[in-house]
């Protein structure tokens, strides 16, 4: 009881702290501010009105991303802004109700990285609230226009529920319809761990290659035509020439090189909490986990995504970030103690 009141006041401040981030996602996404990919008329074509349309790959398949704001569409009031004209009540339903998704998942998966630092890594008070906060902070730096804090959530619970086979196994099977980049990193982080770690083959170390599959089968059988060149390999080589001249421009320095920077840093942290804490084997986090990011990058450059490889970068933080957030904790303590003893 004394733990569900915590938990409660917890989500009850992050939503005081947070709240003008659901207004920001929906004006962003209604006044189109930042370019951004928009669910909504996938969201219509579902809920079968006529403004809605069905997208392109890989965007189609991610239909239970949509799929999850249907009840927030038929309920939310519509909230107009005075300056944007032209667009209808059902799109900006749609928006709304979008956005709530958006917003919900960055509040739970927030709650999710407090739970990894706290309960699978023994963090204290201090060093778990670091971690919630610094995580809020780190979805504001992904697409929250788009379906990404969806997809960090699930990679969150699937870290939090990575010893538990049937919860696992049910969120990478989800997956499927949610994101692909869920299922492509924790395929890259299991397979790193079987050959790095020599870890033993089970059935959570296998669910990603098997949901990954069903992705691709799914794919075949329900084929939707578009954005051919993301699974065409004779494609990848000057995809990766121009993503790579993309990411050493000013603009992919910012964009792309900066983010990855900053998971980068955030697994350099990790690292060295577990060398202090001389806890290398513990399965929520290995020194092969820097696979997943490599890997996701490089991936970013053989398909067309421009400058958004930094943002799909950071998907892989919160694989990095209760470890490095007891790491900062750590080193903030020994300077404290080193500051009074030289006093």
């Amino acid at each position: 009881m004394q733990r569900l009141t915590k938990y409660i006041l917890l989500s009850i401040l992050l939503i005081l702290i947070t709240q003008n981030i659901y207004f920001d996602i929906y004006r962003g996404s209604a006044f189109n501010v930042i370019p951004h990919d928009d669910y909504s008329h996938y969201l219509l074509y579902i809920a079968g009105e006529d403004e809605g349309w069905l997208p392109e790959p890989p965007y189609t398949y991610r239909v239970l991303s949509v799929a999850s704001a249907i009840p927030f569409y038929y309920v939310l009031p519509v909230y107009r802004f005075t300056n944007l004209e032209g667009k209808s009540d059902n799109y900006l339903r749609a928006l709304e109700a979008l956005a709530l998704v958006f917003y919900i998942s960055i509040l739970v998966g927030s709650i999710f990285i407090y739970k990894i630092t706290k309960n699978r890594f023994g963090g204290g008070e201090t060093a778990s609230l670091i971690a919630l906060l610094s995580s809020y902070l780190l979805f504001r730096q992904t697409g929250i226009y788009s379906i990404d804090p969806l997809a960090i959530m699930i990679i969150c619970m699937a870290i939090y529920y990575l010893k538990n086979t049937f919860v696992f196994s049910i969120l990478m099977l989800l997956s499927i319809g949610f994101n692909e980049k869920i299922l492509i990193i924790f395929f890259l982080l299991m397979l790193s761990r079987l050959i790095i770690k020599k870890e033993k083959i089970n059935l959570i170390s296998l669910m990603p290659e098997i949901s990954l599959a069903i992705y691709f089968v799914t794919r075949i059988i329900f084929y939707v035509p578009g954005n051919e060149a993301q699974i065409q390999p004779g494609t990848y080589i000057s995809s990766l020439l121009t993503n790579i001249g993309n990411t050493f421009s000013l603009k992919g320095f910012f964009l792309n090189i900066l983010p990855t920077l900053l998971a980068v840093t955030l697994y350099y942290m990790a690292m060295k909490e577990m060398k202090e804490k001389k806890d290398e084997n513990n399965s929520y986090f290995t020194k092969a986990d820097i696979i997943p990011l490599i890997g996701i990058f490089i991936i970013s450059h053989l398909i067309n995504v421009d400058y958004n490889i930094g943002r799909v970068s950071l998907h892989c933080f919160p694989l990095y970030l209760p470890l490095a957030s007891i790491n900062l904790v750590r080193v903030f303590e020994q300077n404290k103690s080193s500051n009074f003893s030289g006093l």
